[in-house]
């Protein structure tokens, strides 16, 4: 699969993603939670709905907790962000990405970000 930037684009979890999302839930199993809160996103909602199954909790939704808007780059690979607004993405990588993350999770922010 492709690494795609998504932003608000409204998809559905990957197969992938899917996966990830059930192991999480069963990861979580043991843990005391008090409320699951997600965006209004499909993939944010399916996520919260893995963990939420193991400890019959509602899951809320905040629009406000959306990713980013991207514009024209949602739902387009970084490949091709590259190839036709290379400047602007090597920008975006070198700030927006890092905007919010410590130290020792940089290298993984850029990957996340950036492809």
């Amino acid at each position: 699969m492709e690494a795609r930037y998504t932003g608000q684009a409204d998809v559905e979890l990957s197969a992938s993603g899917a996966y990830q999302a059930k192991l999480l839930g069963t990861r979580l199993t043991k843990e005391t939670l008090d409320a699951i809160v997600s965006s209004d996103l499909r993939r944010t909602r399916a996520t919260a709905q893995a963990i939420a199954h193991y400890h019959g909790l509602p899951v809320w939704e905040d629009a406000d907790l959306r990713e980013f808007a991207l514009g024209a780059w949602e739902e387009v690979s970084f490949a091709e962000v590259k190839a036709r607004d290379g400047a602007r993405q090597e920008h975006r990588c070198a700030t927006a990405c890092y905007m919010h993350s410590n130290a020792g999770r940089k290298h993984i922010q850029k990957e996340l970000c950036c492809g």
